[in-house]
């Protein structure tokens, strides 16, 4: 920063962030728009080693905002602008932290010492001229120190260092390394790289300190170290809870007192850290802070993969409550396929959900689904032995998720967008903790709806969510989520096989074959495909599955012994008088006579096929003996002759069936 005829600037360097130049505050390209805008003010045009200077007072004051966060006060800031300058990188200084084998420096710690030396060599060279420190720089021996703290404060983000920040202790760290000659061992604090020292090496002692810190009341990092303290010092007892063994101070005591600082390292080592916050932290924050995850992406065709949760719809019912919901969503598409609500969280809830998603893809002709994952909750008797959710039965493919880990459910991403589509209606809950405050729980609204006002919100949003613009505009440029959802699916799924599906998720009724032809289902009557079917039962009684559809049952799928034998549709009556008979009811009435004219045919071989036996007793007797009959005391002859055959159109034959 410069300070040019009382106008603060900010070197192009600090505003603008490049790929060679991370410590900017703005990108190139938004600092280009804004130029283009005449949101800033510059002085001068930079190159052949000029900066571009940017007026600070004339920026947007999102902008000026970020120069606080970063610089502190800038005007402040820029006061110090003339030692700032002073500050040259010290090649040696990084040459001798890389190579020299003084101690197990990290990259960060060699960043550091070299930015300390770089510093001091600046202010060292300031001293040496103190005539110029007070004429060119107007400024104080006796205030040089002063500023001198601030700096090496307000550095941290431009010059990383580990200098202090008080006088009584910066002062006498440069003396030190002027002192030494420029030593840059001097400037090494090597207690932080001394096992012996920080006491951090035993295994022992990093057992105590964790188990002091995973006490049931979650004690702050200060109270491990008071009770530790307290624990040497015999004032409290420490007992093993599993072994019941009391815990022997002096067997601690070779450690000595142990430092807050160490304290926090031995709690702090990623090591120890993850086991104390596995205890500390409940499941869901401790899979967000460190538990390791997959990196996938998402499926390219719909139906490859579902992804199944319960979900709650963000308003109140007048009782307090909020409606259960579950909700199915194609992962590709992000379409919501099915979904059912209740005022209470069961089984049957998530069955339901699944028999709307059947009903969506039976009405839609689509495949069956490749995949499907949920959690286990509500669905262990769904997974048993040929249960809904076992895989095989259904869904080639079943995942099982882990309980409160939402980044693995794709449902759940969906979620997160879907449910702030209904911000503005009237009772609308947000989250209490949402990142936006814009989305937090707003406590002033007691508004309530009645859950068939949340039904009817909740149906038409997703309809809406469905025929919305798809979030990949550029792969499906102009399509919504459903119209993705049915041109974009699996080449290879397999077809759906409504007989079996609809053992699983659709209706019931045990029923009657009548008259070897047809079944009665919610008074409607069924035939059977056909007359060789008749013969495929081994009793009249059976179980009708059927698939609710909007226009009505066209089909039902009739089985034995939890077997699946045949399909009877939906029975198509003619009409009896010819004058007035359509093309459908010749059809329909050729397809009655050729099952009846079938079933003869089936009765009449089935009977030749059997033969006439006689059953003889020991006696010689046998059941088809009858008694002689009696001579009639007067008989009547009659000649008959014989009726000639006629033949019949199919109508007449029509008429004997009736």
């Amino acid at each position: 920063m410069k300070i040019i005829d009382n106008i603060l600037y900010l070197e192009g360097s600090e505003f603008v962030k490049t790929a060679k130049n991370t410590d900017g505050l703005v990108p190139k390209d938004s600092y280009s728009k804004l130029r283009q805008r005449g949101k800033v003010d510059v002085l001068g045009s930079g190159g052949n080693g000029r900066e571009v200077l940017i007026k600070y007072d004339n920026l947007p004051p999102v902008y000026k905002d970020l120069v606080w966060e970063k610089y502190g006060d800038p005007y402040q800031y820029a006061a110090k602008q003339p030692i700032i300058d002073l500050i040259k990188p010290d090649t040696q200084a990084v040459k001798f932290f890389e190579t020299e084998d003084v101690a197990p420096l990290s990259y960060e710690d060699q960043r550091c010492y070299a930015n300390d030396a770089a510093i001091l060599k600046a202010f060292h060279l300031l001293l040496s001229d103190k005539k110029k420190l007070k004429a060119s720089m107007q400024i104080s021996l006796a205030s040089f120190w002063d500023m001198a703290c601030e700096l090496v404060s307000d550095l941290s983000h431009r010059f990383p260092n580990t200098l202090p920040t008080s006088l009584r202790r910066l002062k006498p760290k440069y003396n030190d390394f002027v002192n030494s000659g420029f030593d840059y061992n001097v400037l090494i604090d090597r207690r932080k790289y001394n096992e012996t020292n920080n006491k951090i090496a035993d295994e022992r002692l990093e057992w105590l300190i964790m188990s002091l810190y995973v006490q049931q009341y979650r004690p702050y990092k200060k109270e491990v170290y008071n009770d530790y303290l307290s624990f040497l010092n015999g004032k409290k007892k420490v007992v093993d809870a599993h072994s019941g063994e009391v815990l022997n101070p002096e067997d601690f005591k070779e450690y000595g007192r142990l430092s807050d600082a160490t304290v926090w390292r031995i709690l702090n080592k990623p090591a120890n850290l993850l086991t104390v916050e596995k205890m500390r932290l409940n499941a869901l924050d401790y899979s967000n802070k460190h538990l390791p995850y997959n990196e996938r992406y998402a499926p390219q065709y719909s139906l490859s993969k579902l992804s199944m949760d319960d979900y709650e719809p963000p308003f109140l019912m007048p009782n307090g409550n909020r409606v259960s919901g579950y909700v199915v969503v194609d992962v590709a598409s992000k379409c919501i396929v099915g979904k059912a609500f209740s005022r209470d969280k069961n089984t049957d809830l998530l069955v339901n959900s699944l028999k709307d998603m059947f009903r969506v893809l039976v009405n839609k002709g689509c495949g069956m689904p490749g995949e499907i994952e949920f959690e286990r909750h509500l669905t262990d008797s769904l997974m048993k032995e040929d249960g809904l959710l076992k895989a095989g039965v259904l869904f080639p493919f079943v995942r099982l998720c882990r309980a409160a880990n939402p980044r693995e459910k794709r449902a759940e991403h969906v979620f997160r967008q879907y449910k702030y589509t209904k911000k503005k209606e009237k009772g609308w809950r947000g989250r209490p903790f949402a990142r936006n405050e814009a989305n937090r729980l707003n406590e002033n609204v007691n508004a309530k709806r009645d859950y068939d006002e949340i039904l009817a919100i909740e149906t038409a949003y997703i309809t809406r969510w469905n025929n919305s613009l798809h979030e990949d505009q550029e792969k499906y440029k102009g399509m919504t989520r459903m119209e993705v959802f049915l041109k974009n699916q699996h080449p290879g799924l397999p077809k759906l096989k409504r007989a079996h599906l609809a053992r699983y998720i659709g209706e019931k009724t045990n029923t009657t074959i009548r008259n070897n032809k047809m079944v009665q289902v919610q008074y409607n009557s069924y035939w059977l495909p056909d007359a060789d079917s008749v013969f495929l039962f081994d009793s009249y009684s059976v179980t009708a599955y059927w698939l609710p559809d909007d226009e009505g049952v066209k089909e039902v799928y009739l089985y034995q012994n939890d077997k699946y034998v045949c399909t009877a549709k939906r029975s198509t009556p003619y009409n009896e008088a010819q004058w007035e008979q359509t093309d459908e009811d010749v059809r329909s009435m050729h397809e009655q006579f050729g099952y009846r004219s079938r079933f003869d045919a089936i009765v009449r071989e089935r009977v030749s096929g059997l033969a006439r036996l006689k059953v003889v007793y020991d006696d010689g007797s046998n059941d088809y003996e009858l008694p002689a009959p009696k001579p009639a005391t007067s008989l009547l002859t009659v000649d008959v002759e014989s009726e000639k055959p006629q033949r019949r159109n199919i109508s007449q034959m029509a008429e004997d069936d009736l």
